[in-house]
């Protein structure tokens, strides 16, 4: 009998727990973020993309990058996926690149991000990266990608950004 209560009151003990959780609202916020429950969010997207022409046809290094315009006011634009692009013909080494936050004209936080590098066709070398991650970005900072590449040849890039927008 004691051995029946026993494994009766140990399989409640780990059961009640489950089956109650599972009717309950829970909230769920990662530590050191923003308060951001009961507010309005509004999506956002942006992308672009730009063309550097290499007059000098000599080995050069490249400090290139594309980024968003100022956060408005009163908003925190949390980003949710980063997505790069970057050819050119005659690339020297592997681009090293860094999704940024920025706010007037300093860095607040850069995370280093890894392209992949493909062929396209017999020599346009392409460099991509996909990251999906959890940035924001206050009133009046910038979400931006940056690369150091040496190139010996013209360079395209495109970037894209998703997210929303919140009410501060």
């Amino acid at each position: 009998m004691k051995r029946m209560s026993f494994s009766l009151c140990l399989s409640l003990c780990l059961l009640l727990p489950f089956s109650l959780s599972a009717h309950q609202k829970v909230v769920i916020v990662p530590m050191g973020s923003p308060n951001i429950v009961g507010v309005y969010s509004t999506p956002y997207q942006y992308s672009s993309s730009d063309f550097w022409d290499n007059p000098s046809g000599g080995t050069t290094v490249l400090g290139t990058g594309e980024g968003t315009g100022a956060v408005p006011d009163g908003k925190r634009l949390f980003v949710q996926h980063i997505s790069y692009r970057l050819s050119s013909n005659n690339v020297d080494g592997a681009p090293m690149c860094e999704a940024r936050i920025s706010g007037d004209e300093t860095v607040v936080v850069a995370h280093p991000i890894l392209l992949t590098r493909t062929t396209y066709g017999s020599t346009k070398e392409v460099f991509t990266a996909n990251v999906p991650l959890m940035m924001y970005a206050d009133s009046g900072m910038t979400v931006a990608v940056a690369c150091w590449v040496r190139v010996t040849d013209d360079v395209n890039e495109s970037f894209a950004v998703s997210g929303y927008y919140i009410d501060q």
